[in-house]
């Protein structure tokens, strides 16, 4: 389901990194606001600390997702 509002989106980007940081993802300075209004640096920020990719079991990351809100 697609977002329908600003607000939606940055909810669904804190969710995003509430679990990068549950996963052991450094993540400072970043909010969901600014994943949504599309910072590429912050993003690209966020995927290259973590190596979400490729360090993460996808069986972690689909328990972090089910836990979405929308």
């Amino acid at each position: 389901m697609k977002p329908k509002s600003i607000y939606e989106r940055c909810e669904n980007c804190s969710l995003a990194l509430d679990c990068a940081r549950a996963l052991g993802t450094k993540v400072v300075g970043i909010d969901g606001k600014d994943i949504a209004e599309g910072s590429r640096k912050l993003t690209l920020a966020i995927l290259w600390t973590g190596g979400l990719f490729e360090l993460v079991p996808a069986s972690r990351v689909a328990e972090m997702a089910s836990r979405r809100r929308w």
